[in-house]
């Protein structure tokens, strides 16, 4: 209401016609900001941002999507982009992407390359 949208009567409970509340928030959501290949939105700069080392660990969440976890370079808090496993490729750009574990980079497929673990660490 402080904003300008008006309820039907002024009397608690407010209640408020729906086409009126769609086109209030219609008008008044900033629209999400498109990110290019390899850039990943930092909800501190409020900026898409090139993460830390252009590195980012993909942390599966199912089988078909994952996050790219970084860091912002200016704030260096982590910065994260939700990426569905077909597009990897396509979101990555120039990044560098490895799986959470270490051990694999992706190199242009859909798959990483599996490497095997060195001496003392645990598969």
């Amino acid at each position: 209401m402080k904003k300008g949208l008006e309820p039907i009567e002024r009397r608690v409970p407010y209640v408020f016609v729906g086409a009126a509340v769609r086109e209030f928030i219609k008008h008044h959501n900033k629209p999400r900001q498109k990110l290019r290949p390899g850039e990943i939105y930092c909800v501190a700069c409020k900026r898409a941002i090139a993460p830390a080392g252009d590195t980012v660990d993909y942390a599966p969440l199912s089988a078909t999507s994952g996050n790219f976890i970084g860091t912002c370079p200016t704030s260096f808090n982590r910065v994260w982009r939700r990426v569905r496993r077909a597009d990897i490729t396509a979101k990555a750009g120039h990044l560098t992407v490895r799986y959470e574990d270490g051990s694999a980079t992706l190199n242009g497929t859909d798959e990483p390359p599996r490497t095997e673990h060195s001496e003392g660490a645990q598969p």
